[in-house]
């Protein structure tokens, strides 16, 4: 067996709220003002209150000269051709409050359930590796995702010592609390009187990005406009509940989305770092809402991809909307006005269940286990099948990290691992019995879980056919022949040779069986390739989702310069539990055995024979510590044209190296770039969701499609094996 180490706060004066409360007779006149706009970087508003957003704006650059994204999240930036981006919140000193009275401890007591809540215990499921339990998921989310939500408490929190500690940061629906507060009860007492809400209407996670200016849309805090960092920092509250999104998902793409939200909480963090970060789900919207983007679907989507992220990140994720919204996603209907905006009943239930999931303090919950085989969760004490060599990941979670995971597989000793992800997976073939369980950082022990785990035979890789797309059909009907062989390519772009095209990986009329291809491939990337894995239950192909077994490797802002460094607060190595860690030893831990690298947009800068230094020292450090598996060099894809941050044409130089590189080297080349570039060697506007260098959703069923057609290793043409049976035949008969 071989395993994987895997005091006074407001958003303005309550008059300002009234007004703007009052305004939102007209659906279109609330938080659906922001309009898609043609660059990601510049959403408008469609009414002249407040502001119109300006165009472009750029995002607010950090305030420290250290390098390097926050130690907590994830941080994307688009690729600069200076030296590679840097992205670190400031490194701030934290604040010095004013000696205060030591408060007592929270208090927990019993208090009467609103029928809503008695059915969410009524039907409660358990946590698996705990005692907690959490409400059945919604529609389009599964079992294990759902169990990253905060869960059901039987005693809650004291309401008046638990509101006062927490900032409200969101958006007119957010303003809602602020507006009703002496309106708004539980258990008949005006729990939020002393509740911080910083909120103003048409307020995203895109719009607290932006830098301060005439024309940024930022809440008013002594009458003036104010980053959201600097109004949190200014209260004593240690809990900021974020509640934005709503105007965000209106236009842009959501992992664009969630790049966003995890700048806010790194500018949060930079200021507050003593502060408690937690994520409000977005709140649904009324069956048949369709503002621009804003809809059902979106706001589902949202809602767990903002899941995830806070899973992979230890924040505690609070799913209130699942107060007001009925089986299908959609808002009551008698919760709401217009559509989106939510009446007093239906605040009484926010604050309700806010309560009964309270959120904090965090180390009140044992770590939550998951097992997944193929991307598809094990449920606890149960039999699962795998294949051998197939990848079993184990990972946990907890709000204050995990210090251990900890397995014994069959009568092995117990296997340890730091972090709060890892892996195994077996050759031979067999039943064996897995027990896991895992310890927080705080000491907290999850229970053991045991899975009973059969292992069957790997099977033959399967080549079949499948229908083509329009480009790749196109691809075929202009492909030249390879010279001494039967294999086709593409004619060469723009400033490539012919000879250099004939050594790229050519196409092939069968594709391999995708789902057990994908199952086989570690991608290696930056934010580009992060996109394979936010979208990874969304990109198909023939109208399957074939990536869940595909393990994707990436981090913002990353390329071959930034896997040199050693890991510092500084540098954006991918994280694996919320930590930083070095890609080869990543991949060492990870059974699949084709490593694809898709890096060199963070690269540029390096020229051109300083990429392929560091990208040779790369690979050589992956095959160092994995001399078993198969590198294969990707294209860097393109970049839209019109645009300054990027030279298109170094970055077409940049492939031309790296085919010659792999070529001399022994390495393939997949030139997946060109499913999704134009005759000109740009991306394709259409296929952007910047008008830059990222991908929308078409573009990536493109790659994928481009993959399979041509495949690492493309089946042999029956061609090819006939002349050698004649002449093997000839020869027996001329011998005899």
């Amino acid at each position: 067996m071989r395993k994987i180490k895997k005091n006074a706060l407001a958003a303005g004066l309550l008059i300002f709220f009234l007004c703007a409360f009052m305004s939102c007779g007209d659906t279109q006149d609330e938080d659906a003002p922001i309009v898609a706009p043609e660059s990601m970087a510049a959403p408008t508003e469609t009414e002249p209150e407040p502001e119109t957003e300006p165009e472009p704006e750029t995002e607010r650059e950090p305030e420290t000269e250290t390098a390097g994204p926050s130690e907590d999240l994830p941080q994307t930036t688009e690729p600069q051709t200076t030296e590679p981006p840097v992205t670190a919140p400031p490194a701030a000193t934290p604040r010095t409050a004013e000696p205060q009275a030591t408060e007592p401890p929270p208090v927990y007591a019993e208090a009467p359930k609103a029928d809503f809540i008695r059915s969410m215990f009524e039907r409660a499921i358990v946590v698996p590796g705990s005692s907690y339990k959490v409400e059945p998921p919604p529609e389009g989310r599964s079992v294990e995702l759902q169990y990253g939500v905060v869960p059901l408490a039987e005693n809650i929190p004291e309401p008046f010592s638990y509101f006062k500690n927490i900032v409200l940061l969101g958006d007119s629906l957010t303003e809602e609390f602020s507006v009703y507060k002496n309106h708004i009860s539980f258990n008949g007492q005006n729990v939020l009187r002393d509740l911080n809400v910083i909120a103003i209407r048409g307020y995203g996670a895109y719009n607290a990005t932006r830098e301060l200016s005439a024309n940024s849309h930022h809440p008013l805090f002594e009458g003036r406009q104010m980053l959201p960092e600097d109004i949190i920092a200014a209260t004593d509250a240690e809990n900021v509940f974020i509640c934005l999104g709503t105007n965000d998902i209106v236009w842009q793409e959501i992992n664009n989305f969630v790049i966003y939200y995890a700048n806010l909480i790194n500018n949060i963090k930079a200021k507050n770092p003593e502060k408690n970060i937690v994520i409000m789900s977005l709140t649904p919207v009324a069956a048949g809402y369709t503002e621009t983007k804003l809809n059902t679907q979106s706001v589902t989507e949202a809602n767990n991809a903002l899941l995830k992220f806070a899973a992979e990140n230890n924040i505690p994720f609070v799913d209130y909307g699942a107060a007001i919204r009925d089986s299908q996603n959609n808002l009551y209907e008698e919760f709401s006005f217009d559509g989106t905006h939510v009446t007093i009943p239906a605040l009484n239930r926010l604050v309700e269940y806010m309560l009964y999931h309270p959120a904090l303090p965090p180390d009140r919950n044992p770590p939550v286990l998951s097992l997944k085989i193929n991307g598809a969760v094990i449920p606890p004490n149960s039999v699962a099948e795998v294949q051998e060599e197939q990848t079993i990941t184990i990972s946990a979670s907890h709000s204050s990290g995990i210090s251990e995971i900890r397995y014994i597989s069959g009568g092995e000793d117990v296997k340890k691992f730091a972090g709060g992800s890892t892996a195994l997976w077996y050759n031979g073939t067999g039943t064996v019995e897995l027990r896991v369980s895992a310890t927080a950082v705080n000491g907290t022990e999850s229970d053991t879980v045991t899975y009973t785990i059969k292992v069957t035979p790997k099977p033959p890789p399967v080549y079949i056919e499948a229908p083509k797309d329009d480009f790749i059909r196109v691809m075929f009907e202009r492909a030249v022949d390879i010279p001494g062989s039967e294999y086709k390519i593409e004619p060469p772009p723009p400033g490539r040779s012919a000879e250099l095209q004939h050594g790229i990986v050519p196409l092939s009329e069968t594709i391999p069986e995708p789902h057990a291809y994908f199952s086989d491939i570690i991608i290696l990337g930056d934010s580009v390739t992060l996109g394979f894995d936010l979208f990874k239950s969304r990109i198909k192909f023939n109208g399957e989702a074939v990536l869940g077994g595909m393990s994707v490797v990436s981090s913002g802002s990353y390329g071959v310069y930034q896997s040199s460094k050693q890991i510092t607060s500084s540098t954006v190595h991918p994280r694996v539990g919320g930590e930083q860690r070095y890609p080869e030893d990543i991949i060492a831990e990870l059974s699949a055995k084709n490593v694809l690298i898709c890096l060199g947009l963070n690269d540029s800068w390096l020229g051109v024979s300083g990429y392929i230094e560091h990208y040779s020292a790369l690979i050589k450090r992956i095959q160092e510590k994995s001399p078993d598996k198969n590198i294969v060099i990707m294209s860097v894809t393109p970049v839209t044209k019109g645009q300054t941050k990027l030279s298109n044409g170094r970055l077409s130089d940049m492939n031309n190296a790296l085919i010659e590189f792999a070529v001399n080297n022994g390495y393939m080349f997949i030139d997946f770039g060109a499913a999704i570039r134009d005759t000109e060697n740009f991306l394709f506007t259409s296929l952007s969701s910047d008008n830059y260098c990222h991908l929308t959703l078409p573009a990536y069923n493109r790659l994928v499609e481009y993959m399979l057609y041509h495949p690492i290793k493309p089946k042999q043409p029956e061609q090819i094996e006939q002349p050698e049976q004649e002449n093997q035949t000839e020869q027996t008969e001329q011998d005899e």
